[in-house]
């Protein structure tokens, strides 16, 4: 899958699943704050600089170059903006054969199906990086994430109570899992 993606391989009418690079900082910028001003149910409630987001993207891009991770981001053809990206991070130590998986998609990109595409890109990738299991957190109420992740496979690991703040409450973060 990274040779393709490298290039740019299209994965939805017009939508194109690459890797990332130094030169997306700006429009990755952009799209996590899109995110954070719709206020989504995401872990970042605030919105970032473009040398904030040139920093994250440094850092994994070493993670991938040590094969600690795989990043992807889906990019409009026609706009050339981030509409959505996914990650896989192997753990460290003990954890090595476990991996997180994380995804966020812009608003008007959600419903379409682009979320089961790219998990299962992400399962494959896991698999391909010699992972024995995925893993995630997704806040409680999310309704949507968690059919996606249901459809994906993920089973309910159990919730870790008043751990994230979103819209002034304390909630649960609900853990799910599989086997790669």
């Amino acid at each position: 899958m990274a040779a393709e993606a490298q290039a740019g391989k299209e994965i939805a009418r017009g939508l194109f699943l690459r890797l990332p690079t130094m030169e997306d900082a700006e429009r990755a910028t952009d799209f996590v704050n899109a995110l954070v001003e719709e206020d989504a149910m995401i872990l970042m409630d605030s919105r970032a600089g473009v040398s904030d987001e040139a920093r994250w993207l440094e850092e994994n891009l070493q993670a991938i170059a040590l094969g600690n991770k795989a990043l992807y981001f889906v990019e409009e053809g026609a706009s050339g903006r981030i509409v959505a990206a996914f990650n896989v991070s192997r753990g460290r130590w003990r954890r090595r054969l476990a991996g997180e998986f994380g995804i966020a998609i812009a608003r008007g990109e959600r419903g379409k199906g682009l979320g089961t595409k790219l998990g299962r890109i992400a399962i494959r990738e896991a698999r391909r990086m010699g992972m024995r299991t995925l893993h995630l957190t997704v806040f409680e109420g999310n309704a949507p994430a968690i059919a996606l992740y249901r459809k994906l496979g993920f089973r309910r690991e159990g919730v870790l109570r008043g751990r994230v703040l979103y819209k002034g409450r304390l909630r649960g973060e609900l853990s799910m899992s599989r086997r790669v």
